[in-house]
């Protein structure tokens, strides 16, 4: 799903029509950003996620949540949080 007046060149990846959608719309639009991932856990709608972006930013955007997973995973795992 495309959000009302994003350009055609802007992608929103996952699930159709995404929890968050509208929330993550605002966001871009306000930060004038070309690419926004948000995740929410436990919020009003339940857990969800939403990704805006330009489709040439998909692959640093991938990058940076594996980089990001893998940090919190460490960290996690020196705390005793996970095993």
């Amino acid at each position: 799903m495309i959000p009302k007046g994003a350009h055609l060149d802007i992608t929103v990846v996952g699930k159709e029509p995404a929890r968050y959608d509208e929330e993550a719309t605002r966001v871009f639009k306000e930060t004038q950003a070309e690419a926004l991932v948000l995740i929410v856990a436990k919020g009003k709608n339940g857990d969800g996620f939403s990704v805006l972006t330009q489709t040439h930013h998909i692959p640093a955007l991938i990058n940076a949540l594996r980089e990001v997973a893998d940090k919190m995973e460490a960290e996690a795992r020196e705390g005793g949080l996970i095993r």
